[in-house]
């Protein structure tokens, strides 16, 4: 044999009972209402598989015996309450209503209050073999049986010597009693569509969690390309990688970087920096200022930006600026499209107001750190005339979009996109490099952008792992 056992905290018990007499009190429990606690208990807690085979097991047992006191039935008060809201929630458009301005119904609360708070539910002929330890667990988190208010604290027992003062019976019985038979868990789950209902939850979960990641992105400044010159790459993208000066510069070793872009940056690419920055600068007299994009990545402090500035501040004789520094770990080696869009860098440093610069990096992918250093620069004040890079892909050296990109991407995606970007990201396409906009226009769909751009935010973090100015200039 087993029990059941349960004790009601607050001395009552509030339950109604079924049918048209929903304003008298149910008493004792019936035996199918104590299931459906044990059952509430599962679905709330997990669904653990050694629990839902107790609940599987006990559903199939023939009805207990019941031991239970007489109770005190409480008077019926009829009372007004206010009803569920059926407005508000942050996607319907029906204002919410506080509740002491929503109509009222009337309701009952049944009670009655039993002469000893402790009722058992027993089995004489059934043993709880293997399920002892997965029915006690689950009893352990029934909170109420009834309406909520209805407090229990529910335990098992394999020897109970209390007197049953109700039996089941095979012929007609004097008092009615709900009682549970196999499938009985399954009914319960499937008429509140339980399944739908929590993958529909968790999809709201999701969507709700990827917007506020995207509106927490908050983006560094941008400014329009107009008229803004190809990037200048000084060496092949497959030889620089295969040098063996390369892992160690990414790293931080400063040796190994002034070794690297020594052994890589000739004449030719000097010349075509010269002519660039002479076809750009307003003064003939003046040199532009240097400013490289240098920063922490995941395997340490990337040593070549610095060290490509410097030599080039040599053969320019142009000045190297240190003071604008790169405050945030983007994680950009090895990422895809998404995530260059989604984890951006951004900037801090002295700028001089109306000062010519060019900006400096090692790698140039889809450009978007020389969009966001250009947007910082020109934001404090200073013009940025030009771009050079250790290496890249040569398509990526064009930075300004054309007209027919920009025409393609608000085409595959909608003027509506380009508003939601414009609200996420601080500006409009005419701000993305070439390449973002080509990769942009190549994604799917709307849905797929945004997902993959939440996505891409959660991998790497969710705040691209910022580092302070001074940390990051105690290597230039």
């Amino acid at each position: 044999m087993f029990a059941l056992g349960i004790r009601y905290l607050n001395g009552w018990s509030m339950a109604a009972s079924d049918g048209a007499r929903k304003e008298q009190a149910e008493w004792p429990p019936h035996p199918d209402r104590v299931f459906m606690a044990l059952a509430a208990a599962w679905f709330e807690t997990g669904e653990d598989g050694e629990e839902g085979a107790a609940l599987r097991w006990l559903e199939a047992l023939p009805p207990p015996a019941i031991a239970a006191s007489d109770a005190t039935r409480r008077d019926i008060v009829t009372s007004y309450v206010p009803v569920n809201d059926a407005g508000g929630g942050k996607n319907s458009a029906r204002p919410v209503v506080v509740p002491e301005h929503r109509s009222r119904q009337p309701r009952c609360f049944p009670v009655v209050i039993p002469h000893d708070p402790k009722v058992y539910l027993i089995w004489r002929q059934a043993e709880l073999d293997g399920h002892c330890a997965a029915l006690a667990r689950l009893a352990a988190k029934v909170t109420h049986v009834g309406h909520s208010a209805s407090f229990v604290q529910a335990w098992v027992e394999r020897v109970c010597d209390a007197t049953a003062v109700w039996e089941p019976a095979e012929s007609i019985a004097a008092h009615h009693l709900r009682v549970t038979s196999a499938g009985r868990l399954d009914r319960l789950a499937r008429p509140y569509n339980r399944n739908s209902w929590i993958a529909y939850h968790d999809l709201r979960d999701e969507i709700d969690r990827a917007q506020v990641e995207l509106k927490a992105m908050k983006q560094p400044p941008r400014t329009v390309w107009r008229d803004f010159p190809d990037a200048v790459l000084l060496a092949a993208e497959t030889e620089t990688k295969q040098r063996s000066e390369y892992a160690a510069a990414k790293s931080g070793d400063v040796v190994a970087a002034a070794k690297l872009v020594d052994a890589l940056v000739g004449e030719t690419g000097i010349a075509a920096l010269h002519a660039m920055i002479d076809a750009m600068v307003d003064d003939s007299d003046g040199r532009p200022v240097l400013v490289s994009a240098h920063a922490y990545e995941r395997d340490g402090f990337n040593a070549i930006p610095a060290a490509l500035a410097k030599l080039l501040s040599e053969r320019l004789g142009a000045s190297f600026d240190t003071t604008v520094v790169q405050t945030n770990i983007v994680c950009h080696t090895g990422a895809d499209g998404y995530g260059r869009l989604a984890r951006q860098a951004r900037f801090e440093g002295d700028i001089d107001m109306g000062r010519e610069y060019v900006l400096v990096d090692d790698f140039i992918g889809q450009g978007g750190t020389f969009a966001n250093l250009r947007g910082w620069v020109e934001n404090q004040g200073g013009k940025v005339i030009g771009a050079v890079g250790l290496t890249g892909k040569p398509y990526s050296a064009k930075l300004n979009p054309t007209k027919e990109q920009l025409h393609e991407l608000k085409q595959k995606h909608g003027r509506d996109f380009e508003k939601w970007w414009r609200e996420h990201f601080g500006h409009a396409f005419d701000c993305l490099t070439q390449s973002e906009a080509r990769y942009l226009a190549h994604s799917p769909d709307v849905d797929t952008i945004r997902n993959r751009l939440a996505a891409a935010v959660r991998e790497g973090g969710g705040r691209s792992y910022a580092r302070s100015p001074r940390e990051q200039r105690r290597h230039i």
